[in-house]
C-alpha cells in the first residue's frame, strides 16, 4: 500500500497548481537551478516518465523558461533559463509559496520566533 504524500512532499508550484508532469519538472530545475540535467535525469529525480519528460520540454523551451545548454555523446542537457524574464517569475512565485506555506506551518505549530525565522530562512535560502 502506498503511502499518502502530504502536501508539503511537493514542490511549491506543485502545492499552488497541483501536481503534474509540467509542475513536477519545474519544481525540479528550478530548485537545482545551478546544474545541467539529461531527460534521464529529469525524469529519475521527478518520478515523470521519461517519454513524458521528453514531450513537456519542448513546451518550456518554447516559452524560455528551459535551455538546451549542451549535449553529453547524445544526451541533451537541459537547465532553468537564467535569462529569462518567466523562469525568473516563476522561481519568484515558488519563493513566495514556499515562504506563505512556511508561515502557515509556523502558526499551526506555534513554534516559536527564532525557530520560525530560522526555518523560513533555511526554507527560502533552497528556493533561490
Amino acid at each position: 500500500m502506498r503511502k499518502k504524500k502530504d502536501r508539503m512532499d511537493f514542490g511549491p508550484i506543485q502545492r499552488l497548481f497541483g501536481s503534474n508532469a509540467v509542475t513536477e519538472v519545474i519544481d525540479f530545475l528550478s530548485t537545482f537551478r545551478e546544474f545541467d540535467y539529461s531527460i534521464n535525469e529529469i525524469a529519475e529525480n521527478t518520478g515523470v516518465h521519461r517519454r513524458t519528460v521528453s514531450r513537456v520540454l519542448p513546451s518550456l523551451e518554447y516559452y524560455g523558461v528551459v535551455v538546451n545548454v549542451r549535449k553529453i555523446d547524445r544526451a541533451s542537457m537541459y537547465k532553468l533559463n537564467g535569462d529569462s524574464e518567466t523562469a525568473a517569475m516563476i522561481c519568484d512565485l515558488s519563493k513566495t509559496v514556499a515562504e506563505y506555506d512556511v508561515d502557515n506551518l509556523m502558526e499551526k505549530d506555534d513554534t516559536s520566533l527564532s525557530e520560525s525565522s530560522v526555518l523560513k530562512k533555511n526554507v527560502v535560502a533552497t528556493i533561490e
